[in-house]
């Protein structure tokens, strides 16, 4: 399966549940790269007079960039290219919907590994403790844990420290360093926290081999800009496999993870029989082959409590040394390793049952074709045009190391019409759907792999394990189950609190075959939804793809479009005021780097219309306090230039009118503002050449704009007096934080003061105290068009 079709599923995964105000983040939503773009742009233009409207803009403009970050993603992945809050919002449920869709789609691909030579990078940065005298052969440790006393180094004073803001990036370090190669630097540090544990599963980001030790590693690109993309490996060795990637490569780029000491899922290493000697390998490769990295090098020496990392290195990796890096030979392994799946026969069994049964596919060159049926009663597949239920068909073509070299996917409707195809072939993945052609390497086919490190899991933590046969898909089935639960509840788009999520993998117990896979979500409530259903109808060896198939081998993508809307209009009479709204949208111009979004939006079961929502989908929409209008953000955007943001609004009865009252003005708060009790919305802006910068109202009854005020320019929320007559805001460009009551009808200011940030508190001799309504912060802002 290409890189495409890796995207597109791995899309079709979020789309299942990743949602901000009702909005499904799919098709790689990059908001916060247009925010650092905008950042970029303003800050390059040349000096502002202190206190002029140029400057108050710029200081909105950033203020806006703040908050609209995501510092809780930016602590895992500060990738500029990624999804944005969808992830924040129903992040648990997310993780384990979109880990069983990336266990057959997306672990499997490995990368071009062109390199030439490059002089040894200079270390500017190294960092650790003196060895201390080796422990006896015979010691064993008690603890499976690293040692208090190993972790003296405090954050790192380079490029990491810079998330070192957000409260779930370790303090302690027991070692690291940064180095140079090339237009990168790179940060590699031992890092030390309690999250890292190895009673976590071991597909968990804070997962350990040892407890209490982990890893921050990251990279900062300062180079040209190029086409394609960026692509960047880690992993211990011999381990070391593609991880993510971001395209096109901007000019300044950083990323980093952190996560324990992890190795492959299905090996158990083993410390304690001797001190071990560890290397863990991070580097970016770009569009041209080119490689950097560096290595992070210790060894975990044993002592009578626990472990004590010593011999700490960091240095910069050479391009020679690079090459192929990521084929090492996976049975060398610089370690002891232990079995626990043979201490629990039932799991020795099944595991040889499963492995025989992928063998005796995988194990010789040729043909393996693979059919699935897909069933999504609970949220159709936006990709497919809300289909609920579809077929993907896959033909693998395989060497001689049982690796992929040539794919063709197909997924069809129930009634046979094409919903997708993708092939790959010579290193190259076409996506005949969306016109889009990527660059691929051979992969590893994987049809067990997750159910295999879900056994391992089971088998090292001592955990009861009973083999449950039932009968499901009219045949007898061996079910294995996974459910996390929450500790607190998490909404879905339709409002229903999930308490937990529960995986189902099915295996034939006669011969090994994987049947399929199952997702539930379980509500507060007590209800018990499917939300994905796969059948794995046939998977077997076959001489050749039909001719049909084949030919698709050279056929030429077609221009993308997005799918037509799916949906009943509204009958006579129909309110849309009193329902419940939501959204499916796509990009619309571009699959993978869309200029612009359109939504389809949905009254209960009712198709009111499509919408151009621009840059961001959704538009950060508001609905007014009847329920009858909408009014949203229109964001443009141009290779991080000439950024722009535009009010605009429409009445739910007729969508394909677009009211635009205030094009002339460009938009500085972070959404629109409706009156509690009247068809007006306010927001903060300056016209487009940067004057008359303040306070404007929108009367959507007549589509008249009026300038109402230039006491302020906010990206913090306005509130209204909840009689309508007043509003109050909070000037972000200013550092004293000045609180101005205004009112609605004169735009008189009728109250100055200061608004305390910290407590973040209105003051109390305000107007505003005694209106009964805050100022929403954060998580605590409600609202949205969509559930």
């Amino acid at each position: 399966m290409n890189l495409s079709e890796r995207a597109r599923k791995l899309n079709e995964a979020i789309n299942q549940i990743g949602h901000i105000d009702g909005i499904n983040q799919a098709g790689g939503l990059d908001e916060d790269q247009a925010l650092l773009d905008l950042a970029e742009n303003l800050l390059s233009q040349p000096p502002f007079q202190p206190g002029s409207q140029q400057e108050r803009r710029l200081q909105a403009r950033l203020a806006r960039l703040a908050l609209q970050a995501s510092p809780q993603q930016a602590a895992r992945h500060r990738r500029r290219y990624h999804f944005s809050t969808a992830m924040r919002v129903l992040g648990t449920v997310s993780l384990l919907v979109v880990f069983s869709m990336l266990v057959i789609f997306f672990f499997q691909h490995l990368l071009p590994q062109a390199a030439t030579d490059t002089p040894q990078p200079l270390v500017l940065a190294n960092m650790t403790p003196s060895a201390i005298a080796p422990i006896p052969e015979e010691i064993i440790p008690k603890n499976l844990a690293v040692v208090p006393d190993a972790c003296t180094v405090n954050a790192p004073g380079t490029f990491l420290g810079e998330g070192l803001i957000n409260t779930n990036i370790p303090k302690t370090f027991a070692g690291g360093g940064m180095v140079e190669s090339g237009d990168f630097k790179f940060d590699l540090w031992l890092a030390c926290d309690a999250r890292y544990t190895s009673d976590l599963y071991p597909g968990s980001d804070d997962f350990s081999e040892l407890n209490g030790l982990g890893l921050v590693v990251g990279y900062h690109y300062n180079g040209p800009k190029a086409d394609g993309t960026l692509w960047d490996y880690a992993g211990f060795e011999p381990f070391v496999r593609q991880k993510s990637g971001a395209s096109p490569v901007g000019s300044s780029m950083e990323t980093y993870v952190e996560h324990g000491i992890q190795f492959s899922g299905e090996i158990v290493p083993d410390f304690s029989r001797q001190d071990t000697a560890l290397r863990f390998v991070y580097f970016g490769q770009l569009p041209g082959g080119e490689r950097y990295g560096a290595t992070l090098s210790f060894v975990l020496q044993r002592e009578a409590d626990g472990y004590r990392p010593i011999d700490i290195q960091v240095r910069a990796l050479s391009a020679s040394e690079l090459v192929n890096i990521e084929n090492q030979d996976p049975s060398q392994l610089p370690f002891v390793t232990r079995s626990p799946i043979d201490q629990y026969p039932k799991i020795a069994a099944v595991r040889e049952k499963l492995v025989a049964w992928q063998n005796s596919l995988i194990g010789q060159p040729g043909w393996v074709y693979v059919k699935t049926g897909v069933q999504s009663p609970h949220q159709g597949n936006t990709l497919y045009g809300g289909a609920d239920a579809y077929t993907d068909e896959s033909w693998y073509l395989l060497d001689e190391q049982s690796r992929a070299v040539a794919s063709i996917n197909q997924t069809t409707a129930l009634d046979g019409s094409v919903l997708s195809q993708n092939v790959y072939q010579n290193g190259v993945g076409r996506d005949l759907t969306i016109g889009n052609t990527y660059e691929n390497e051979p992969f590893a086919l994987d049809f067990i792999g997750s159910l295999l490190i879900w056994l391992t899991s089971r088998a090292r933590t001592g955990a009861d394990f009973q083999l449950e046969e039932i009968t499901w898909q009219g045949q007898n089935a061996w079910v294995f189950t996974n459910k996390d639960t929450f500790a607190s509840p998490a909404k879905l788009d339709d409002q229903q609190e999930v308490i937990a999520v529960e995986g189902r993998d099915y295996v034939d117990p006669l011969t090994g075959a994987y049947l399929g896979h199952e997702t539930y979500i379980f509500t507060a409530g007590g209800q018990e939804i499917l939300s994905r259903r796969n059948i794995n109808q046939v998977t077997e060896r076959i001489e050749e793809p039909p001719a049909a198939i084949m030919a698709l081998f050279s056929q030429e993508p077609k221009p993308y479009s997005p799918p037509a809307a799916v949906g009943n209009p509204p009958p006579l009479g129909f309110d849309p005021a009193t329902a419940a709204l939501r959204l499916r949208y796509n990009p619309g111009d571009d699959f993978k780097l869309p200029t612009y979004w359109v939504g389809d939006v949905y009254a209960g079961d009712y198709l009111l219309g499509r919408i151009n929502f621009g840059w961001v989908p959704g538009g950060r929409c508001q609905r007014s306090s009847d329920g009858s209008r909408i009014a949203f953000l229109y964001d443009t955007q141009s290779n991080g230039e000439n950024y722009s943001s535009e009010a605009r609004w429409a009445d739910l009865s007729d969508l394909e009118t677009i009211f635009q009252p205030a094009s002339q003005v460009d938009v500085h708060s972070i959404t629109l503002f409706w009156s509690p009790v009247a068809p007006l919305f306010v927001f903060t802006g300056c016209l487009q050449d940067g004057s008359q910068c303040g306070l404007y109202l929108v009367d959507t009854t007549t589509n008249d704009v009026r300038f109402l005020s230039s006491a302020a320019l906010s990206v913090w929320p306005i509130i209204w007096k909840p009689d309508g007559s007043q509003l109050a805001l909070v000037d972000t460009t200013d550092r004293e934080h000045r609180f101005y009551v205004i009112s609605v009808d004169s735009g008189e200011t009728i109250y100055e003061g200061i608004f305390d940030a910290d407590k973040w508190q209105i003051p109390a001799n305000s107007p505003a105290a005694s209106w009964g309504v805050r100022i929403p912060r954060g998580s605590e802002e409600e609202g949205g068009c969509f559930k």
